[in-house]
């Protein structure tokens, strides 16, 4: 009987120990079972990215001489002075009024030693009018003779809103442009801005236009011969820094310099926070040195170095441009060390 009554309490209390359990389990707060994964860092052949709004290039003047106006709706007007007033000359509509964000993709092939530039434009909801030109001011593209640096991509037929890849023969002006009536309306992404080179990113600057209405474009308010300072093609929308090739042969200190010198933009941009520019300029500073004194293992330690920093920042500290930028140029220059 009293076998009988321990196995009962031991019974019992097993079972309480059971629900006690169970209520911590079923009161306790939950956690996703959804696991995280290791952040995978990007390799030199693998695409990284950046991105950054464009800004309006229009430049309005207001001097002895002449004004240059802009009114609400996107009216710029040009004035002369006239017997102490000013009069209206000129107007033209202005093709700024476009909210666009730049995406870019950069990609190495090894097998070929080319950087892949895929460039995603996306205009705004916000955007009054339709997306119909985007290109790049790019370093050394004038013409084809010597050397042409780059290997464009035009990946639009007559039936894919009819785009059209430009270029003006003595100018470092490249772009696509779509013709009329077509283009990118607000709220869509075109993705297919295409072209190759052998360069590594540098800092360049894209450039967009919105489609303006042609029979408002540019008028005159009397038949007085009288050509207005026109922007330059590159500044009548908006414009901005993005990442793309910078063409030239490079030795390592130059490279180095080079990168010296986007530091301060990165900066400004606010691509970078600048303890991160402090940290680089030293770094590269220090690679120099080791570079002209033929310390080549202190160099490449410097680099590897350089490059494990920047892959331990987050977004608020090293922007996605700059991290294309320096960490691609980093392993194309501990390639070279």
């Amino acid at each position: 009987m009293n076998m009988t009554k321990k196995w009962l309490a031991i019974i019992g209390a097993l079972v309480l120990l059971s629900f006690a359990g169970l209520m911590v389990f079923l009161l306790s707060p939950k956690v996703s079972s959804t696991s995280i994964e290791p952040e995978v860092r990007p390799e030199i052949n693998k695409s990284t990215t950046s991105e950054g709004y464009l800004r309006s290039a229009i430049e309005l003047i207001n001097n002895e001489s002449m004004q240059i106006k802009r009114s609400p709706d996107g009216i710029i007007e040009y004035l002369l002075p006239d017997n102490g007033s000013w009069v209206p000359r000129a107007h033209f509509e202005a093709r700024d009024l476009v909210d666009v964000l730049v995406e870019a993709q950069v990609a190495f092939d090894e097998v070929n030693e080319l950087y892949m530039y895929n460039y995603f434009v996306t205009s705004s909801p916000n955007s009054r009018q339709v997306l119909k030109c985007f290109g790049f001011q790019l370093e050394g593209a004038e013409g084809f003779e010597p050397s042409f640096p780059y290997d464009f991509v035009d990946p639009f037929t007559a039936s894919e809103d009819e785009w059209r890849f430009v270029n003006s023969l003595d100018s470092n002006l490249w772009s696509w442009s779509c013709l009329s009536p077509y283009g990118l309306a607000p709220g869509f992404t075109e993705s297919r801005f295409v072209f190759k080179s052998s360069h590594p990113p540098g800092i360049v600057i894209c450039f967009a236009h919105g489609r303006i209405n042609y029979d408002q474009s540019m008028q005159w308010v009397d038949s007085e011969e009288w050509l207005p300072p026109f922007p330059e093609w590159e500044d009548q929308g908006v414009k901005g820094r993005t990442i793309g090739p910078v063409p030239q042969e490079l030795g390592r200190i130059e490279l180095a310099d080079r990168l010296l010198g986007y530091l301060p933009i990165c900066v400004v941009e606010e691509w970078m926070n600048p303890y991160v520019e402090t940290y680089l300029r030293e770094q590269l500073q220090i690679y120099k040195t080791d570079v002209e004194q033929g310390i080549w293992s202190d160099a490449r330690t410097r680099l590897e170095q350089s490059i494990s920093y920047l892959e331990g920042l987050a977004e608020h500290e090293l922007a996605n441009q700059a991290r294309i930028l320096f960490t691609l140029n980093l392993r194309f220059l501990r390639y070279l060390t």
